[in-house]
């Protein structure tokens, strides 16, 4: 992973997934990092911390009020990892999220340096030309919602 170092650890066992070969855990970097929304979309609130997805930079998407990410080098997007999400919130989601993303595997970095495979919903390819050569800002308004496990 780029953006790694040394004293990165992998997380501790009761936080990996409780289902072997499942991943089960959610990396959100844009409206869903507002618990109210994750809530009305996947029918729950899993415990949730801060994380960092390095090698990945969030965009701005034509029109859109939400953001995507796309892999990129050296970049980094921040944002939280929700924890063991029940097999009918995936489904909800994936609904949500439509066809421009698709889910893909990641490792996000958490506080103390440890790191968490996770699922993160990832712009396609074929829907790059609808990104915009811009960040989103709108993580703020974001943040201030989210979820308490990380004293935010």
């Amino acid at each position: 992973m780029k953006g790694s170092h040394p004293a990165t650890e992998i997380i501790a066992h009761d936080l990996l997934p409780k289902k072997k070969g499942a991943i089960m855990h959610l990396f959100a970097y844009g409206t869903l990092m507002n618990k109210e929304t994750m809530l009305k979309i996947s029918g729950c609130t899993p415990e949730c911390m801060s994380a960092v997805l390095h090698g990945f930079k969030r965009l701005c998407i034509k029109g859109a009020a939400y953001p995507g990410i796309v892999p990129s080098g050296s970049d980094r997007v921040e944002g939280l990892i929700y924890f063991d999400l029940p097999a009918s919130a995936w489904k909800r989601l994936d609904e949500y999220e439509g066809s421009i993303y698709e889910r893909q595997s990641v490792q996000v970095e958490t506080g103390s340096s440890r790191l968490v495979q996770a699922s993160a919903y990832v712009v396609k390819r074929e829907f790059y030309h609808l990104l915009e050569d811009r960040p989103w800002k709108g993580a703020q308004t974001f943040t201030k919602a989210r979820c308490n496990i990380d004293g935010a």
